[in-house]
């Protein structure tokens, strides 16, 4: 299931693709993201600011859920032609 992030920084989103189980109902996506905020936030940060001195130290959930919105979403179409690959490995 896809999984959104938007930002206030800019439209663009972040699309990461979890398990058929986080988003089967709100409690499990909720305990999901509880159990894995800090890393996202991470990963969303890094891709504004590599200079981990320009993030704030004190990253809690509420914050990130403030910060991103996070939104599910049940459908995600691939309507580009040929094999997937990440361009930077």
């Amino acid at each position: 299931m896809p999984l959104f992030f938007g930002t206030s920084v800019n439209d663009e989103r972040t699309v990461y693709l979890v398990g058929d189980n986080v988003g089967d109902d709100s409690k499990r996506l909720e305990g999901w993201l509880k159990q894995n905020y800090a890393a996202l936030f991470e990963m969303e940060l890094e891709g504004w600011y590599t200079d981990r001195d320009l993030w704030p130290r004190h990253r809690s959930y509420n914050m990130f859920k403030e910060w991103f919105g996070p939104e599910l979403h049940t459908v995600l179409v691939d309507l580009g032609k040929g094999d997937i690959y990440d361009d930077e490995l």
